[in-house]
């Protein structure tokens, strides 16, 4: 079964987290263009043209697994470019990917580490506490 350029357009757009906005950009179009085309609507040969080579960038971004992809797509990176930039001009995807999956894994981290449960242990530590002192105080 086929996939239509509907269904395309669709999976790019959550592949790589983007808005319909950020489609508009990457496409060089206005926002109602890329509504029209996420409703069924042909859009113009040179833009269907350019469809598979952001197929191909958001297959690579796909393929790192990266948590949170929307927040990372347009996040300056050591260049000064942000990955979104670089798709749109058509760059080589190849040293972003990999500051981007050290940065995504790195943050994953971060975010699973015992410091962080350890304050919300103690945020309801301090909970439970003032709750005792209020209930000895109204007695």
């Amino acid at each position: 079964m086929a996939v239509s350029l509907q269904q395309r357009l669709e999976a790019l757009k959550v592949t790589l987290g983007l808005t319909v906005t950020d489609m508009a950009e990457l496409f060089g179009v206005a926002r109602p263009s890329i509504y029209a085309w996420l409703k069924g609507n042909e859009p113009r040969p040179d833009n269907v043209e350019r469809l598979p080579e952001f197929e191909n960038a958001a297959a690579q971004v796909a393929s790192l697994d990266l948590p949170r992809v929307d927040k990372l797509v347009k996040r300056p990176l050591k260049s000064g470019d942000s990955l979104f930039l670089l798709i749109k001009q058509g760059m080589s995807l190849d040293a972003a990917l990999a500051e981007l999956a050290e940065t995504g894994a790195t943050e994953a981290e971060q975010r699973g580490t015992e410091k962080g449960r350890y304050d919300l242990a103690s945020a309801r530590e301090v909970a439970d506490d003032y709750s005792v002192k209020a209930v000895r105080k109204d007695s």
